[in-house]
């Protein structure tokens, strides 16, 4: 039984009992004969006759000026037994130096664990609480609860239990009253034969192929190879070096070892070189009996799928400006989406932030959010905006407080030349995006094929433009993402010369949403590749959320000492071998170890593709 006797916040005791139901319900999820006892009390619960007795701890306090630190060492202090468990609804302190990481890092060694609780989980339990109470009377209730598990898979939830390692068998999500879309999904347990892909058709590997993906060999007399394995892709992988480096060779080379072993991906194609692997040629170049044999495998078992957004000569995909069934969506959420949206249109139009041009991205943010409440099953396009804008319908003005109306006319203008100028961009031409069929998990795969993906921007024109789509792109990738929780590896998404969307001085359109997959990507197993040619080209934010690096020949003294810091570890002066690396040749960074090896090469060699070459390709 849940019982509250003490009076903290208000907040922290609501969300203390959500969290406490919600663990109390996975247990029948996961165990229909289950016996957990919860006992909430202020920001703490108590759980037992599960594995191993827990204690958890909702610590919610700001880090600055030590309220954090105090709060968790309370709260530890009067712990005389069990895991003890951290929870927040906000991102733990980063910084390495910082008292509060340390005694974190301390903790975290003798079995505590730290559990940040997004927004989207918080809201799932709230949800699933009220249909809880509406269907638990009924005699079916509880064995679509056995087969669904919809609080046992949110990611807080299998953090707090520890269910990476859970076996759950394949299950059909039914609609059971609540209108849940249907799906299959299937989890493995990670036990170094396989990783856990979450693909319609799984791909079986051959009995003597394991986990473990080779990055490289070490560069010294004994040579070994060195390996990764998924847990340490979800956590993000860099590739940084010059022009010629073998960048995007280190980081195909990963990827196809991926695919092989059933895990989808998705490549954004800056240059035309990725769409390489489309081309038949490509398969044909020479290569050892060995190299020629792994290839031929690749090509069995590899469904490739080549877009040109902004060309409808070739397969091109259409974006919309907010999803078609944001109506849908809670209050927060359909916030969001207008707020990125609009960031995104007035990149395009050319506003920069300022107080001259801030007001009409707020209208414009008011219009998105109000038609979200009303959208129908169609996008909303810069038509309905115009149109809202110009009738002034009364409920929409009530939306405005404050705001001039008189900069409506402005803002019109801007959006009617926009909406002729980008027509191609804009009037949803060519096949929906949809992140679920890029992966071939929505059905759209073939039979015991993997999906790659490879998404060519280059027809999309300006930069603005091509900021724009992306910045849709990452959007909807981060929709799939709430969606779509798993422990383990399932699908790769590389964005080649990342920078431009991660700039350290600037904000593009695509920043925001960037950042926030590569904070929640990690809860999908969705592992994002990003190449360079300099780390001090990302916004310092990003690369704390990125822990594995590979740092290739740079030569620029700025750069050096931009990664100098991650080198400390190294017992010889690594920044000063990095101008002088020859392509292929790393120094691989990951949880403060360094290690110098050559990359293992891409069986697909990456050629700059001619543009009538890559539309051609997509229609294939």
């Amino acid at each position: 039984m849940i019982n509250n006797t003490l009076q903290p916040p208000v907040e922290s005791v609501k969300l203390t009992q959500i969290l406490a139901q919600s663990l109390m319900i996975s247990s029948r999820e996961l165990d229909d004969t289950s016996t957990l006892s919860i006992k909430a009390q202020n920001n703490r619960i108590e759980v037992n006759g599960w594995i191993e007795p827990l204690v958890i701890g909702l610590c919610n306090k700001d880090a600055r000026g030590g309220g954090l630190e105090r709060e968790i060492k309370e709260f530890v202090s009067s712990v005389s037994a069990g895991r003890i468990i951290i929870v927040r609804t906000a991102e733990f302190p980063s910084a390495p130096a910082s008292k509060i990481v340390q005694y974190l890092g301390g903790l975290i060694k003798k079995g505590a664990r730290c559990v940040v609780i997004e927004d989207s989980d918080w809201r799932a339990m709230m949800a699933f609480q009220e249909f809880h109470k509406r269907n638990r009377a009924k005699p079916e209730f509880f064995t679509w609860l056995r087969r669904a598990k919809p609080l046992s898979r949110l990611p807080s939830v299998q953090a707090i239990f520890d269910l990476s390692d859970c076996v759950q068998t394949a299950f059909e999500q039914e609609s059971f009253d609540a209108g849940v879309e249907n799906g299959r999904r299937s989890t493995l347990k990670s036990n170094g034969i396989k990783s856990s892909l979450a693909v319609q058709s799984q791909v079986d590997l051959p009995a003597n192929e394991d986990s473990k993906i080779t990055a490289g060999w070490t560069d010294d007399r004994a040579v070994q190879p060195v390996f990764l394995e998924g847990n340490e892709l979800i956590r993000h992988v860099a590739f940084v070096g010059g022009s010629g480096c073998g960048k995007t060779t280190a980081a195909l080379a990963l990827i196809e070892q991926c695919l092989v072993r059933g895990v989808p991906a998705i490549m954004i194609d800056r240059k035309g070189d990725l769409s390489s692997y489309a081309n038949p040629a490509s398969w044909n170049a020479p290569a050892s009996d060995e190299g020629a044999k792994m290839r031929e495998m690749l090509k069995e078992r590899v469904e490739i799928a080549v877009y040109t957004p902004g060309d409808s000569r070739g397969r091109s995909l259409s974006i919309a400006l907010a999803p078609f069934n944001a109506q849908d969506l809670g209050r927060v959420e359909r916030d969001q989406i207008a707020q990125q949206a609009a960031t995104s249109i007035c990149r395009m139009i050319g506003y920069p932030q300022s107080s001259v041009h801030n007001p009409k991205q707020a209208i414009l943010q008011c219009a998105i959010t109000y038609l979200l409440q009303f959208a129908p099953q169609t996008d909303i396009t810069i038509d309905e905006i115009v149109l809202l804008l110009d009738n002034r319908e009364s409920g929409f003005m009530n939306t405005i407080g404050r705001l001039d109306s008189k900069l409506f006319k402005t803002l019109i203008t801007d959006l009617e030349t926009i909406r002729f100028t980008k027509n191609e961009l804009l009037q949803g031409k060519g096949e929906r995006l949809d992140i679920g069929q890029l992966l071939g998990t929505s059905g759209s795969g073939r039979a015991g094929k993997t999906r790659l993906s490879i998404i060519c921007t280059k027809f999309l024109g300006e930069t603005q433009d091509v900021d724009f789509w992306i910045a849709q792109f990452l959007i909807e990738m981060g929709r799939w993402i709430g969606r779509h929780p798993c422990p383990q590896l399932q699908a790769i998404v590389l964005f080649d010369e990342a920078d431009i969307y991660l700039p350290a001085t600037r904000k593009p359109a695509a920043k925001e949403p960037m950042e926030h997959l590569l904070r929640r990507a990690r809860s999908a197993g969705v592992s994002v590749f990003l190449a360079t040619q300099s780390p001090g080209d990302f916004d310092y934010k990003c690369r704390d959320t990125v822990r594995t690096w590979f740092l290739g020949r740079i030569k620029e003294e700025t750069s050096i000492k931009k990664v100098k810091p991650m080198l400390s570890e190294c017992r010889l002066d690594a920044t000063s071998h990095l101008p002088a690396l020859k392509p292929g040749h790393f120094f691989l960074v990951r949880d403060g170890k360094v290690e110098r090896l050559i990359s293992k090469k891409s069986m697909i060699s990456a050629q700059q593709q001619p543009e009538d070459v890559i539309l051609r390709l997509a229609k294939l």
